[in-house]
């Protein structure tokens, strides 16, 4: 029974892991897409 415990700790730890690199990951990808999205406004402005 214990061992069970245990498995299941370590697959919520890895998930957890796994939730916060997708979680930063995210936030990455949105500073990415406001970045684009700037330099194309600026972009636009100076046609």
């Amino acid at each position: 029974m214990h061992s069970v415990v245990v498995v299941l700790n370590l697959c919520s730890k890895e998930r957890r892991k796994q939730e916060e690199k997708e979680e930063k990951d995210l936030k990455e990808y949105e500073k990415k897409k406001e970045r684009i999205l700037k330099r194309n406004q600026t972009g636009n402005l100076a046609q």
